[in-house]
């Protein structure tokens, strides 16, 4: 079975990018990178913006098609493309746009000159400003028979039947030799490369054309359907793979196949980079890293370890499988076939054995095929001399003693003085239950080193010792001699060399987590997740450089060298790659772009001083690496603070609700701290948070302090000087009220009563004027203690009321006769009155009303309730108040104003500070000859009364 893995003719290892990974369209036409970075695709979908993570697809309303080629960039940074109508669209600030312009010839070629753009249409060519994109004059020229055109340099090259013209941006049109191919047949597609030189592509054959020169090519596909030229080289893409040629006709690889020739090819471009974006109808992009890296699937066995001799190359698989590789007739021989892993694979030299593990340790002799198990669970194995293997296995590490060999060995004092168990071959050098790593000999000072899980461990053949740094114990997962140097891999996957005097080197990093180590000759490779480095020991200073980088992030199980190419071991196959083409660490730095930055989700890209509400901003970025398995990792820092990882696979950076002041965003990507970027602004204070603001603020609060300072010391002298009068008027109360006692309490009272109590004495009816005593007793203490009261009971006062009026009445003889009327629904004992409120108007009624009427007298009182108002009415039928003031004024009755004036003054000052006032009305009754009939007063009282405000 022949495997190819050094044809030529083989197809270049690449990274599909397709629908799978968000290509839009798996027909692509075109890809372009402009000046920032970013990769364009023209595709059946329209035009997209890749930025190695993600595809951004730009689409307007004016387009009659989606699909189209011939992305260009002008030097305001827009992205132009047109589409297969032939109509041209554009990309600024992050939107597409229409061209105005008039019906296309169809789809050509247009060319975008320093200040022109330059477009065919149906009456010949319109020149546009190519900064106001205005039309500014066309040239008028029968396209009718245009075969190509095309822009070299700064001229616009146009192709007709039977001429053939340029034309430079100012319109100066210059006439051409006309262009044929040799076989007279019309010109297809046609590139420019610089000023004259072009290249010439008809169905059946293609030629450089250099000042009317003719170079022909020898390749014959069905046709093209484009080509770029590339580091001196043609690249013609057709429908069966891409075909390439320098100048002078000779392919870029000795075999004139073209690459990919199961792939329709329609575009080919090489990015900043170095890598090679192969365009397809079906399949998308194929992203090449390098041309010189192949991939061969092996029938998907997925190699695990490799080891090279004699051009063979023997890999043991994660299968179980273990195959022999003629590399030079490409002829495989399945050696062995295990259900286990095989973890280690050795090929002896000097015995010419393959070692390997599959579970446990097998020795296959090349000229027969003798499986020899020995011990399990070995971790690595190395020849030591023609008698001993020195091997590293899970619990133990130590000598392998080969069988029949009576021969003398340096190593035999230390291997009996660990004399094996009888019939096996095999002694532990290290301590019991010590887990082996790792095994490797320095020839050059007979020292053998053991990795182990509990420390390095140096053995010479006088004994063991482990080596230490400082008194701790040194942890390695793997170790290597190269030139007479040893190295070792810590746990923490850096590299340190070990001195033969038992000392350590400081670390090498920078190299990344590394994996494993191997040496091949004066060569050491290092493995780290995803690269392969590599160093000369025979050099005094090692000096590391990238030989490969994985495509797809695969892997890297093992690896090879021979004949200058590096055999790689991933899961996916065996891949090989040139080793003298060594792969710089970096092309080119990462790309890192600010897309747009939006604040509170509106896009803002001026992004100076924001408002105080302008506070959520967005960084929309994009890192530009388009290399297979690159993970650059993102920093940022705010106003010099620490630097802080963006996330992972984001494009964004949100700043949320950012408090006022100035702000430095700063962007780093690992390992390239001079490609920092930084974006400023500044958020404004509020304007609460503004100094005019505070000061006024202060200015407005000092003046309303001021006049609520004013205002509560007037409100404290009101309330003094009313605390004072109200002091006063109840000092001129007590006094009213004593005077209103006086005067209900007046002599004529007492007089005509102990006059009438000293009758009844003088009459012997001590029944009589003991009754009458008691009554007038229980008046005058009744009449005092309501005195101290401010409130008492209705009841009260209508029991003061009936004993007073029984005690005038027997001062009447049998002429007087008075009634108290009650409504039904008063409750006396819930409500509460003002004391003696009552008494002086009945006392004015019987004095003023009833004392000078002759005949009858009548005095009744009724209490009833409306709404909260207690209504009393106090009735005679006496001679009026007008008559009575006559009499009075005669008489000159000093006492009358005494019960008048004093309850007047009670009343203002019951009244005071109430909603509800105390009410009395006066009602003078008279018959129709208009005499006086009698008086009614009418007292209101407000059962629920509330204070003014």
């Amino acid at each position: 079975m022949v495997y190819g893995l050094f044809c030529a003719a083989q197809d270049p290892y690449y990274l599909p990018l397709d629908k799978t990974k968000g290509l839009p369209s798996n027909a692509v036409y075109n890809t372009f990178q402009d000046s920032k970075g970013f990769v364009w695709v023209a595709h059946n979908e329209g035009l997209s913006r890749y930025d190695g993570r993600q595809f951004n697809t730009y689409t307007c309303k004016e387009q009659t098609s989606k699909a189209g080629s011939y992305i260009k960039e002008d030097r305001f940074g827009r992205i132009w493309y047109k589409n297969f109508d032939g109509f041209l669209y554009y990309v600024e600030n992050d939107t597409m746009k229409a061209l105005r312009m008039n019906k296309p010839t169809g789809f050509n070629q247009y060319a975008i000159m320093k200040n022109t753009l330059m477009v065919q249409q149906t009456r010949g060519i319109d020149f546009f400003d190519l900064q106001t994109l205005r039309l500014r004059k066309t040239l008028f020229i029968d396209l009718s028979t245009l075969g190509a055109s095309l822009q070299a340099g700064n001229l616009f090259y146009l192709l007709l039947k039977d001429s053939a013209v340029t034309i430079n941006e100012n319109g100066v049109k210059r006439g051409l030799p006309v262009i044929k191919t040799p076989r007279n047949q019309p010109v297809q597609i046609c590139e420019g490369i610089s000023d004259n030189v072009f290249l010439l592509l008809n169905n059946q054959c293609s030629e450089v054309y250099n000042e009317n020169r003719i170079k022909k090519f020898n390749v014959s596909p069905a046709y093209f359907q484009g080509f770029e030229y590339i580091d001196s080289f043609f690249w013609l893409c057709s429908p069966k793979g891409v075909y390439t040629y320098n100048q002078k006709g000779e392919p870029l690889h000795p075999s004139p196949d073209p690459f990919f020739p199961s792939k329709n090819v329609t575009h080919v471009m090489r990015d900043k980079q170095g890598q090679f974006w192969i365009s397809t109808t079906n399949e998308g992009i194929l992203l090449v890293p390098e041309l010189n890296l192949r991939i061969n699937t092996l029938n998907n066995i997925k190699p695990n370890r490799l080891s090279v001799w004699q051009n063979n190359l023997y890999i043991g698989s994660r299968s179980g499988k273990v195959i022999q590789i003629n590399l030079i007739t490409q002829k495989i021989n399945s050696l062995w076939e295990s259900p286990q892993e095989v973890s280690q694979l050795f090929v002896d030299t000097i015995e010419k054995l393959i070692c390997f593990t599959a579970g446990e340790l097998y020795f296959n002799k090349t000229n027969g095929f003798n499986i020899w198990k020995k011990t399990a669970a070995v971790k690595e194995i190395i020849k030591l001399d023609s008698k001993y293997y020195a091997i590293a296995m899970s619990g133990s590490g130590g000598l392998l003693k080969w069988d029949n060999k009576n021969s003398i060995s340096v190593w035999d004092s230390l291997y009996n003085a660990n004399i094996p168990e009888p019939g096996q071959h095999f002694v532990s050098l290290l301590k019991q239950n010590e887990r082996g790593k790792s095994v490797c000999f320095n020839k050059k000072y007979n020292t053998l080193y053991f990795a182990t899980n509990i420390g390095i461990f140096a053995a010479k053949p006088v004994g063991i010792t482990e080596l230490t740094r400082s008194g701790q114990h040194v942890y390695a997962s793997r170790a290597t001699t190269c030139n007479g140097k040893t190295f070792a891999l810590s746990t923490q996957g850096d590299l340190f060399e070990i001195y033969n005097n038992g000392t350590f080197s400081p670390p090498i990093t920078g190299l990344g987590l590394l994996r494993n180590i191997k040496t091949i000759g004066h060569l050491i490779l290092l493995i780290n997740n995803n690269r392969i480095f590599v160093a000369d020991c025979s050099q005094p200073t090692l000096r590391f450089k990238t030989v490969y980088r994985s495509v797809e992030n695969e892997e890297i199980n093992d690896v090879a060298l021979w004949n200058n190419n590096l055999l790689i071991a991933v899961n996916k196959g065996l891949i090989t790659s040139s080793f003298l083409t060594t792969r710089p660490e970096q092309k080119t730095k990462p790309g890192f772009i600010i897309n747009k930055v939006t604040v509170n989700n509106t896009p803002n890209n001026l992004l100076h001083e924001l408002s105080a509400t302008e506070n959520d901003v967005i960084i929309h970025y994009s890192v530009l690496n388009y290399e297979p398995g690159a993970d650059d990792r993102l920093y940022y820092n705010i106003n010099k603070g620490t630097w802080q990882i963006c996330p992972p696979g984001s494009a964004t950076l949100n700043l949320a609700s950012l408090s006022p002041g100035k702000y430095l965003v700063e962007f780093r990507l690992d390992g390239y701290p001079a490609e920092q970027k930084n974006l400023q602004f500044s958020i404004a204070k509020a304007y609460w948070q503004q100094w005019w603001f505070i000061v006024t603020c202060a200015v407005v609060a000092s003046f309303i302090f001021l006049v609520y300072y004013r205002w509560r010391l007037n409100s404290i002298k009101k309330q003094n000087n009313l605390l004072l009068e109200k002091i006063e008027l109840e000092k001129n109360l007590g006094q009213y009220m004593l005077t209103a006692i006086k005067s209900q309490m007046n002599p004529h009272f007492f007089y005509n009563a102990l006059n009438t109590i000293q009758s009844y004495i003088f009459s012997d009816n001590k029944k009589q004027a003991a009754y009458y005593l008691n009554k007038f007793s229980n008046l005058t203490r009744l009449i005092l203690e309501m005195s101290e009261k401010e409130t008492v009971k209705l009841s009260e006062e209508i029991k003061a009321l009936l004993l007073y009026l029984e005690l005038e009445k027997v001062r009447f003889d049998q002429n007087f006769n008075f009634s108290i009327n009650i409504d039904k629904n008063i409750d006396t004992d819930m409500i509460r009155i003002p004391s003696m409120m009552v008494q002086p108007y009945v006392e004015n009624a019987i004095k003023h009303g009833l004392l000078h009427k002759k005949g009858n007298k009548e005095l009744h009182i009724s209490f009833s309730r409306t709404n909260e108002d207690l209504l009393i009415e106090v009735s005679d039928n006496g001679i009026g108040r007008k008559l009575s003031t006559e009499i009075n004024k005669v008489r000159m009755e000093k006492h009358h104003s005494f019960s008048t004036g004093a309850n007047s003054k009670r009343l203002e000052i019951l009244n005071r500070g109430r909603l509800n006032a105390i009410g009395v009305m006066y009602i003078d009754h008279e018959d129709e000859n208009q005499l006086a009939t009698g008086t009614t007063v009418k007292i209101t009282i407000p059962i629920k009364s509330s204070p003014k405000t």
